[in-house]
């Protein structure tokens, strides 16, 4: 892998505090008529807007009366626990950071979905807020509304530091929780539990970059960077979301298995014509040996990586090789030309294709 490709791809960032959302039952309460109006029957609902004139992003989930969700500010993508009430047209909502009351909401509702009042700080001063609902298939066709989530979790030894997006916007609100839930599992470490974030005690942090956001496709390249033992560990995790499906798609999703052995043919050509541009012989040797071996094992068993790319399809064993020789995998770029009877006749990516 090239230094510039390297160091684009690990970027490190810091964050703070993280979030999931499930779903709900729509509430049915005659006094609360003015908000199931503004979620459209919904019990769940997003919402953009400002407090303070700074751009924010909500979730709000009413049971009855009771609501219940987070917040965060878009510049800084940390999550704000919310809880309150809806009486009438009045919302009020409290929240919390690591459960210390930071603020509070005084609202009213309009008929439209749009909430409007005064937020108040923990010093007591006041600001205005404004949020508009995000309606379901609001986001611009093929594509979601994105925001950047930034997520701090701590384990007994160690911590994960992850930064990735979250969708808004999408027709379904079941995919787009679907979606959200399987990008959130892709920043992840690897073998992340609750009790234990880190792999091997090791704290790690994540930086997610889009690829493609198009045709309902969000293609996301996830880099992780361990720091600690004899050298940092950095590992590269593509999620290609479909925003029809909320599927993270991988290999065996876009190609069929009679087509596995037809790409690694192709896979061993272009290793082979890189083997030969290759001067160092000890470098070559390698590309010719275990580089090769590498990929087609994995491809002939469908778990290869691919990251869908504007271009095509790129496929990487940079993962499962040794540190030492990480740097011989720049991937291989399979254009969409190319991918013309080998990629499966209902695969998402179709569209992409040109398909």
């Amino acid at each position: 892998m090239n230094t510039a490709r390297r160091l684009a791809a690990f970027v490190l960032v810091s964050s703070l505090a993280i979030s999931a959302f499930g779903c709900a039952a729509p509430a049915a309460e005659d006094d609360a008529e003015a908000g199931q109006d503004a979620v459209s029957g919904q019990a769940k609902t997003a919402y953009q807007g400002n407090v303070a004139g700074v751009d924010v992003m909500m979730r709000l989930e009413r049971t009855g009366s009771a609501l219940r969700g987070t917040y965060f500010y878009v510049k800084e993508g940390k999550t704000i626990d919310l809880e309150g009430r809806v009486d009438g047209t009045r919302v009020t909502l409290t929240e919390k950071v690591s459960g210390k009351t930071t603020g509070t909401f005084a609202g009213t509702l309009a008929t439209g979905g749009a909430i409007t009042g005064t937020w108040t700080g923990a010093n007591g001063r006041a600001q205005r807020f404004a949020l508009d609902v995000i309606r379901p298939g609001s986001a611009p066709q093929g594509k979601a509304i994105l925001a950047t989530r930034k997520a701090e979790i701590k384990g007994a030894a160690c911590k994960a530091t992850l930064e990735y997006p979250e969708v808004f916007g999408l027709a379904d609100p079941a995919v787009e929780q679907k979606a959200n839930e399987a990008i959130l599992a892709a920043a992840r470490p690897d073998g992340y539990t609750e009790a234990e974030p880190c792999f091997d005690r090791i704290d790690v942090e994540t930086h997610a970059s889009i690829v493609v956001h198009d045709k309902g496709i969000l293609s996301i390249s996830i880099a992780k960077e361990t720091s600690g033992g004899a050298y940092p560990a950095h590992s590269l995790t593509p999620a290609n979301i479909s925003l029809t499906t909320g599927k993270n798609l991988g290999f065996k999703d876009l190609f069929t298995a009679d087509s596995y052995r037809k790409v690694s043919v192709v896979a061993r050509a272009m290793l082979a014509a890189r083997a030969a541009t290759t001067e160092d012989a000890e470098e070559r040797g390698m590309i010719e040996d275990q580089l090769t071996r590498t990929y087609v094992e994995h491809i002939e068993n469908g778990s290869i990586a691919v990251q869908v790319k504007p271009e095509g399809l790129e496929l990487s064993v940079f993962n499962e090789l040794p540190h030492a020789i990480q740097a011989l995998d720049d991937g291989l770029l399979l254009r969409w030309q190319n991918l013309t009877t080998l990629l499966a006749s209902d695969a998402e990516i179709l569209p992409l294709a040109g398909q």
